[in-house]
């Protein structure tokens, strides 16, 4: 897969990274076979790894709130959010601003 195929450098390098660690082996091969330079690859692979350490030495202190799974009152209007097997089932219409900082945080992490 080009470049070009892909809607950011960033989609691109995950596709590449998570294809390696899947396939195994050698990077040096790896990038042989899809042209890939070498230094680049491992750069980006050194970025994505801190960026994975960094996520997971913070999710204890997140700023998120935990959710509970409990059933909306019969009859209410709800809206419903599906995204990445997950639903979100909101009661009352939420803050605009919100909800797009919700998607940029879940399209930010939803290759780990």
């Amino acid at each position: 897969m080009e470049k070009s195929d892909f809607d950011s450098a960033k989609d691109y390098w995950v596709f590449h990274i998570e294809n390696f660690e899947k396939v195994g082996g050698k990077s040096i091969d790896y990038c042989k076979n899809y042209n890939i330079n070498r230094k680049s690859f491992s750069a980006q692979r050194s970025v994505l790894k801190k960026l994975n350490s960094k996520r997971s030495s913070s999710k204890a202190t997140s700023g998120f709130i935990s959710l509970t799974d409990t059933e909306p009152p019969i009859g209410s209007k709800t809206i419903t959010l599906s995204i990445l097997g997950t639903e979100l089932i909101f009661v009352k219409e939420p803050d605009p601003k919100w909800l797009a900082q919700v998607l940029l945080e879940l399209r930010r992490y939803s290759y780990v």
